[in-house]
């Protein structure tokens, strides 16, 4: 099991950590703070276990309930990957930035 962030900063919020993103690249399974950053590609239960941010007591929680469900902490380390494969990686977002670059250059000036 990898860590996530768990910081309530406003930074904490906006961002997903590039180890998070490392956690899905090798397949572990990831626990992480429930953010807007984390919710736009992270799903609880499903790729992640998010926990409320800054509270110990809720990671202990998380790490419990992959410790007890064997079955749950193997679904969320594939579809981490998964996501990850297919979102994520570095050419599939490359792509991503040439598409929102090319349509930039084609929109007429003002």
């Amino acid at each position: 099991v990898c860590l996530g962030i768990f910081g309530d900063t406003h930074k904490a919020r906006l961002v997903i950590s590039h180890k998070v993103y490392e956690t899905l690249a090798m397949g572990k399974p990831l626990i992480t703070a429930d953010t807007p950053a984390a919710r736009e590609i992270l799903t609880d239960g499903e790729n992640a276990i998010l926990c409320h941010a800054a509270d110990p007591d809720d990671l202990v929680r998380a790490i419990m309930r992959l410790q007890e469900n064997k079955e749950l902490c193997k679904r969320i380390s594939i579809n981490g990957y998964k996501l990850f494969c297919e979102k994520c990686r570095p050419k599939v977002l490359g792509n991503k930035i040439l598409k929102i670059a090319v349509g930039l250059t084609t929109v007429a000036p003002n």
